[in-house]
Protein backbone atom coordinates (compact mmCIF):
# COMPACT_ATOMS: atom_id res chain seq x y z
CA UNK A 1 0.00 0.00 0.00
CA UNK A 2 1.23 3.51 -0.79
CA UNK A 3 0.97 6.66 1.30
CA UNK A 4 0.54 9.98 -0.50
CA UNK A 5 1.03 13.57 0.63
CA UNK A 6 0.83 16.87 -1.21
CA UNK A 7 2.79 19.94 -0.15
CA UNK A 8 2.41 23.50 -1.40
CA UNK A 9 5.53 25.65 -1.74
CA UNK A 10 4.85 29.34 -2.17
CA UNK A 11 8.08 30.08 -4.03
CA UNK A 12 10.43 28.17 -6.31
CA UNK A 13 13.16 28.98 -3.78
CA UNK A 14 11.58 26.54 -1.33
CA UNK A 15 11.00 23.65 -3.72
CA UNK A 16 14.51 22.19 -3.41
CA UNK A 17 14.65 22.34 0.39
CA UNK A 18 11.16 20.82 0.62
CA UNK A 19 12.14 17.92 -1.65
CA UNK A 20 15.34 17.33 0.34
CA UNK A 21 13.46 17.32 3.65
CA UNK A 22 10.83 14.90 2.37
CA UNK A 23 13.40 12.54 0.82
CA UNK A 24 15.26 12.41 4.15
CA UNK A 25 12.00 11.16 5.65
CA UNK A 26 11.63 8.39 3.07
CA UNK A 27 9.26 10.08 0.61
CA UNK A 28 9.74 10.05 -3.17
CA UNK A 29 8.67 12.95 -5.39
CA UNK A 30 5.95 11.65 -7.68
CA UNK A 31 4.60 14.79 -9.39
CA UNK A 32 5.57 18.45 -9.49
CA UNK A 33 3.25 21.17 -10.78
CA UNK A 34 3.49 24.97 -10.74
CA UNK A 35 0.28 26.97 -11.08
CA UNK A 36 -0.14 30.70 -11.64
CA UNK A 37 -2.50 32.37 -9.22
CA UNK A 38 -4.66 35.35 -10.08
CA UNK A 39 -3.25 37.25 -7.10
CA UNK A 40 -0.09 39.21 -7.79
CA UNK A 41 2.42 40.64 -5.33
CA UNK A 42 3.61 44.04 -6.48
CA UNK A 43 2.72 43.24 -10.07
CA UNK A 44 4.68 39.99 -10.00
CA UNK A 45 2.63 36.88 -10.85
CA UNK A 46 2.21 34.61 -7.86
CA UNK A 47 3.01 30.96 -8.52
CA UNK A 48 2.15 28.08 -6.20
CA UNK A 49 4.25 24.94 -6.50
CA UNK A 50 2.56 21.61 -5.73
CA UNK A 51 4.70 18.61 -4.83
CA UNK A 52 3.09 15.18 -4.63
CA UNK A 53 5.11 12.57 -2.74
CA UNK A 54 4.58 8.88 -2.10
CA UNK A 55 6.15 6.05 -0.15
CA UNK A 56 5.39 2.48 0.76
CA UNK A 57 3.27 2.29 3.89
CA UNK A 58 5.55 -0.39 5.33
CA UNK A 59 8.25 2.27 5.71
CA UNK A 60 8.68 3.93 9.08
CA UNK A 61 5.72 6.23 9.67
CA UNK A 62 6.49 9.75 10.83
CA UNK A 63 4.55 10.84 13.88
CA UNK A 64 2.23 13.85 13.69
CA UNK A 65 4.65 15.66 16.02
CA UNK A 66 7.56 14.98 13.64
CA UNK A 67 5.46 16.19 10.69
CA UNK A 68 4.63 19.35 12.61
CA UNK A 69 8.29 19.90 13.39
CA UNK A 70 9.31 19.35 9.76
CA UNK A 71 6.59 21.72 8.54
CA UNK A 72 7.66 24.35 11.06
CA UNK A 73 11.28 24.04 9.91
CA UNK A 74 10.29 24.49 6.26
CA UNK A 75 8.12 27.51 7.12
CA UNK A 76 10.89 29.04 9.25
CA UNK A 77 13.28 28.58 6.34
CA UNK A 78 10.77 30.18 3.98
CA UNK A 79 10.34 33.17 6.32
CA UNK A 80 14.12 33.55 6.62
CA UNK A 81 14.53 33.55 2.83
CA UNK A 82 11.67 36.03 2.44
CA UNK A 83 13.41 38.34 4.93
CA UNK A 84 16.66 38.01 2.97
CA UNK A 85 14.82 39.11 -0.18
CA UNK A 86 13.56 42.17 1.70
CA UNK A 87 17.01 42.96 3.11
CA UNK A 88 18.65 42.76 -0.32
CA UNK A 89 15.98 44.96 -1.89
CA UNK A 90 14.65 42.21 -4.15
CA UNK A 91 11.13 42.76 -2.79
CA UNK A 92 9.34 45.71 -1.21
CA UNK A 93 8.18 45.89 2.39
CA UNK A 94 4.60 45.48 1.16
CA UNK A 95 5.52 42.29 -0.72
CA UNK A 96 7.38 41.04 2.36
CA UNK A 97 4.36 41.67 4.62
CA UNK A 98 1.99 39.92 2.20
CA UNK A 99 4.34 36.93 1.88
CA UNK A 100 4.84 36.78 5.64
CA UNK A 101 1.08 36.84 6.29
CA UNK A 102 0.58 34.11 3.68
CA UNK A 103 3.25 31.90 5.26
CA UNK A 104 1.98 32.47 8.79
CA UNK A 105 -1.56 31.77 7.58
CA UNK A 106 -0.31 28.45 6.20
CA UNK A 107 1.06 27.61 9.64
CA UNK A 108 -2.38 28.18 11.16
CA UNK A 109 -4.02 26.03 8.48
CA UNK A 110 -1.70 23.05 8.50
CA UNK A 111 -4.58 20.98 7.10
CA UNK A 112 -3.35 21.92 3.60
CA UNK A 113 -0.72 19.22 3.96
CA UNK A 114 -2.44 15.89 4.42
CA UNK A 115 -1.61 12.26 4.11
CA UNK A 116 -3.81 9.51 2.75
CA UNK A 117 -3.32 5.90 1.79
CA UNK A 118 -4.15 4.24 -1.52
CA UNK A 119 -3.92 0.62 -2.49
Amino acid sequence: MKQWTCIQAQSHQFVGSTIEAMERDGWTLHTYNAAHAKVALGGVPFITHYLLFNRDSNQKTISEEDKSTATAKVQTNQLRKLKELLDTGAITDEEYQKGRKRLLGMAEHSGKTGTSEKA
